[in-house]
Order: structure tokens, then C-alpha cells, then sequence
């Protein structure tokens, strides 16, 4: 049986300050991983068959993250159900057992006839070079959801002991790798493109993973120990019953919001001038996330700081989370509005005058984007603390049928250009989720205090 001689998380008043402090070692990272990507991008344009690599490359890529995606929740699921040497051994099997079965899914794929199936049909690779391409890149990416797995769960060890500073030396670590390897393999061109980016990304999330469990060795004597050190989050025991409870409807979330953007994608396929909607509406969505990729770690924040919605740091969190949305949407805001957002468009990103102009409309729509998913990751955060992700998973089905909606309704009645219709229906999917988990949350809150009343 688990000891709970350990004490819950603290209700002490905190800070502005030790919020900030907490969450900027976590704004960082996504910043810096998209760098990464674009280092990778760079040294791809710079090996044989270029445009053949990158754009393979970024198929192999899609797909492998379509399939582990709900190997991302790791990390989730350690902060929230971890709290004993007991629940972190029970976890990390749990978890590992469904890492082995994407990692099947992905080899059999990868080193089987499977792939030129899958790629021949869904993708529509047709020449020998594509598939071998492919092949070629699957064959180490198909690993991908082993390191992820790593990294992932004992980066949550990491999140509920609040040492959020240790993210960053793994990531430079990474950064340092890939460009090392890629300025090695442009100067020798020993290997693919897709290669090269495939070994980056493998090895890249690989010494995240090495960094930040030999930190918890190093600090802690072993991850175990670690967790510890952890709050207590369990009334009793964990079960693996719970665990797949908790899991299931964040893995359904993480699959579903990987469909979102290919959805619209395939909408805007779809209507008069397809090349030039999919190519402003991947600009403006890609600087979008350059600018808002922060925000996707803001459920650490309530995860870790709030114990549940009645917790008295909860308004002082969310108010937090919603400052940093306003600022966020704020940026987009004048970026499209102003010369700025042209000088963006037009002088470093490089796209056409034509282009730049629909971009910027493209960014007004995406602009409260920023401010929905705030809010909607301080409930989030809230919710795992109370084990409640059902209402997570029912929030992004929310998302993905608005989009769906929106994209019919609009490109059959609405006359205006398809990328300004893709990024109209992203920015209500987004509102759409955002307040079916806001109802959710309260509808739930509002139950439990009439249960409470009726009990007493």
C-alpha cells in the first residue's frame, strides 16, 4: 500500500513572479524546438534532391506523429497520477506498454510491404524515388516513440517538482547536436536529406530524454526517488484502471487535434485556387505558432500550482494564463494590422506582395486564437488535477465538428478567399473547444457542490 505521508500540494498565496519564473524555462522550449525544425529545413535545402527531401520528409513526419501522437500525454499523466516510487514503476509500465504498441504499429509500417501501401494509397507517392524516400526516413522514425516516451515522462517528474529550469540544457544540448551533424552532412552530403532530418530528430529528442533523466539521478539518486518527493495526488493506491481512465480521453485528444489542420488542409484542396489558399494559410498558421507555441505549456501552470477550483491560487493562476493570452493576441493583433506584419510576410519570411496581403487578413482571424487557447489550457491544467480529462477529450471533438461545419457552410455560401475561410474555421474550432471545456468545468464544479450540500 502507498504511504500518503507526504503533504498535498501547498496552499500557500504565490506570486506573479514564481508563476513567471516557473512557465518561462517552459515558454522556451517550443520556441526552441521550432528553431530546430527550421535548422533542419535549411540543411535539407542544401543536400541532394531538395525540394524531393522536405517535402517527403515533412510526410514521414505527419504521419509518424498522427500514429504516437498519445505518446505526448506522458508527461501529463506523470504530473498528475505519480506521487510514490509505487505509482511511478506502475506508471512508466503502463505507459511503456503503449509506447511498444506504436512503436509495432510504426516498424511493421516501416520495415514491411505496409509502407508502400500507405504511402502509394494515402499520399499518393506514385515514383520509385518518393517511396524510397520514405522507406528510408520511416525506417528511423518508426523508433520515435520510444525517446518520446522517455523524455516525456520523466520530464513530468520534473514539472511537479517545479525544477522547470532543467528543460533548457537538454534542449541546447539538442540544439547543439543537430546543427553539428547537419553542417557535417551538408559539407560531406554522406547521407539523404530525409535521412539526416530523420537521424536529427531522433537523436535530438534522444538527448532530452538521456539530460533530463541522468538530472534526476544526479539530483535525486534515481527517478524513483524522485517521485518521492512528488505531492500527493492519489486518495488510494494506483490502479492501472485509473491510469487507463486518465489516459484515454487525453490520447483521443492528442489524435483528434492531430487531424485539425490536415482537415482544413483537405477543405481548402478542395476549392478554386488551391495552391495559393494552402500556401498563405501555411505561412500565417506557421508564424502563428511561432508566436503562440509558448501557450501549449500553460496547463503546467494550474497542473501544478492549483489543487483543485477551489484552491485560492486558482483566480490569481488564471489570471496569469489570461495575461498571457491577452499579450499573445495582442502581438498577432498588430502584426496584422500594421507595416509590420507586411515586413514579415513580404522581407523575412519572402512570399509575394499577393500573398503577404491575404496573410495578414489571415493573421487578423487568427488573432484572438492565442487568448482561447490560454484560457482553455488554464482549465485544462485544473482538470487533470482533478482527474477529470474526459471533458478534455469531449472539448477537442467540439473542435474538430465546428471546423468541419464551418469549413462546409463557408466555402459553399461565404465569397471570400479559401485561406481566410481555413483560418476562420481554426480560430472557432479553437473558441468552440475552449468554451465546451469552460461549461464543462463548471457544469462539473456546479454538480459537486450540490452533491456536497445534499451530503451534509
Amino acid at each position: 500500500m502507498q504511504s500518503r505521508r507526504k503533504k498535498v500540494k501547498s496552499r500557500r498565496d504565490i506570486s506573479y513572479l514564481s508563476l513567471f519564473l516557473f512557465f518561462l524555462p517552459l515558454a522556451v522550449t517550443p520556441t526552441i524546438i521550432g528553431l530546430s525544425h527550421s535548422i533542419v529545413d535549411a540543411a535539407l535545402a542544401r543536400m541532394p534532391s531538395p525540394e524531393l527531401s522536405i517535402a517527403i520528409f515533412a510526410i514521414v513526419k505527419g504521419f509518424s506523429n498522427i500514429v504516437k501522437s498519445p505518446i505526448y500525454t506522458s508527461r501529463q499523466v506523470v504530473s498528475s497520477m505519480v506521487d510514490s516510487k509505487e505509482s511511478y514503476y506502475l506508471a512508466i509500465k503502463f505507459l511503456g506498454a503503449l509506447c511498444g504498441f506504436f512503436l509495432f504499429i510504426l516498424i511493421s509500417i516501416g520495415y514491411t510491404p505496409l509502407g508502400n501501401f500507405v504511402f502509394r494509397n494515402i499520399y499518393g507517392l506514385r515514383e520509385v524515388e518518393q517511396l524510397e524516400f520514405a522507406r528510408a526516413a520511416l525506417r528511423i522514425t518508426a523508433f520515435m516513440p520510444l525517446v518520446e516516451y522517455l523524455r516525456n515522462t520523466h520530464q513530468g517528474i520534473v514539472i511537479s517538482l517545479k525544477k522547470t529550469h532543467l528543460f533548457l540544457p537538454g534542449i541546447i544540448l539538442r540544439l547543439i547536436f543537430i546543427s553539428s551533424f547537419l553542417y557535417w552532412t551538408v559539407q560531406t552530403q554522406a547521407v539523404l536529406g530525409v535521412v539526416a532530418g530523420s537521424i536529427t530528430w531522433f537523436f535530438g529528442i534522444g538527448l532530452e530524454a538521456v539530460f533530463i533523466i541522468a538530472s534526476l539521478f544526479f539530483f535525486y539518486k534515481s527517478p524513483a526517488q524522485a517521485a518521492e518527493l512528488m505531492p500527493v495526488t492519489n486518495k488510494k493506491e494506483l490502479e492501472v484502471k485509473s491510469l487507463f481512465k486518465f489516459f484515454l480521453p487525453l490520447g483521443l485528444m492528442m489524435s483528434f487535434a492531430s487531424f485539425v489542420q490536415p482537415i482544413i488542409q483537405a477543405g481548402l484542396g478542395r476549392t478554386e485556387s488551391p495552391t495559393e489558399a494552402l500556401a498563405v494559410f501555411g505561412v500565417s498558421m506557421g508564424l502563428m505558432f511561432v508566436l503562440s507555441g509558448s501557450l501549449s505549456m500553460l496547463h503546467n501552470v494550474s497542473l501544478v500550482h492549483a489543487e483543485d477550483h477551489n484552491d485560492e491560487n486558482w483566480p490569481k493562476i488564471f489570471k496569469f494564463c489570461l495575461s498571457a493570452g491577452l499579450i499573445v493576441s495582442s502581438i498577432i493583433f498588430i502584426i496584422s494590422v500594421t507595416p509590420i506584419g507586411f515586413w514579415i510576410f513580404n522581407s523575412v519570411i519572402s512570399v509575394s506582395v499577393g500573398i503577404t496581403e491575404i496573410a495578414m487578413r489571415v493573421m487578423l482571424v487568427l488573432s484572438v486564437v492565442p487568448l482561447f487557447r490560454a484560457i482553455r489550457e488554464a482549465y485544462w491544467g485544473l482538470l487533470m488535477t482533478e482527474k477529470n480529462t474526459r471533458a478534455i477529450g469531449i472539448s477537442k471533438l467540439m473542435n474538430i465538428i465546428m471546423v468541419i461545419i464551418t469549413l462546409i457552410i463557408s466555402i459553399l455560401f461565404i465569397n471570400i478567399h479559401p485561406a481566410i475561410i481555413g483560418g476562420l474555421a481554426y480560430t472557432l474550432g479553437e473558441g468552440a473547444e475552449t468554451f465546451a471545456i469552460w461549461f464543462q468545468a463548471i457544469t462539473d464544479w456546479k454538480e459537486d457542490k450540490r452533491e456536497f450540500a445534499y451530503e451534509n
